[in-house]
């Protein structure tokens, strides 16, 4: 009996502002996947896909999805307790690495050098007032100077500059 999986169903497009990614991600995977003659079913996830794994019960799931939906552990976590295989990180790695400063943290623990940062709150932003704290963080920071959400990886909530005199406001 060979090992390699004869049904996979990838699961793109999702709701997170990454669908357009997600989709075509998924294309790629099931286009080179049917290369290699292996059936796919390339779906959406939406609130029919438990009844559909149900009864089509796939040899594994490849999830393609990007953004929260996918990348947070939540849908592995889910295929795990169903028992069903998949593709990708156990979900508790996935809930480690989708926190920025969480993996950030477990991977200078293991030795790997990473850039100066700091951590932030949007309750410091209003507490303090945004203006004063970036620009107090950056004259600490060498440049370029980036600001991002603590998870996530959305592209629109992503800053950078390459001067002190415009550090990036994360909003």
């Amino acid at each position: 009996m060979s090992s390699t999986p004869r049904q996979v169903l990838i699961l793109a497009g999702g709701i997170s502002h990454e669908r357009d990614v997600s989709l075509r991600s998924g294309r790629r995977v099931a286009d080179s996947l049917q290369s290699h003659g292996i059936h796919v079913t390339l779906r959406d996830p939406d609130a029919s896909l438990l009844s559909f794994l149900r009864e089509h019960k796939p040899d594994v799931v490849w999830p393609a999805l990007h953004g929260a939906s996918g990348e947070d552990g939540a849908l592995t976590g889910l295929l795990d307790f169903l028992g069903i295989p998949f593709v990708g990180s156990r979900a508790d790695a996935a809930r480690l690495a989708w926190n920025k400063p969480v993996a950030k943290s477990i991977v200078a623990r293991a030795g790997v050098p990473t850039p100066r940062s700091i951590t932030l709150t949007n309750e410091t932003f209003r507490e303090l007032g945004a203006s004063g704290v970036l620009a107090s963080v950056a004259e600490e920071l060498p440049v370029p100077i980036v600001v991002k959400p603590a998870q996530g990886a959305r592209r629109r909530a992503s800053h950078s500059s390459t001067t002190r005199r415009r550090c990036p406001v994360p909003w």
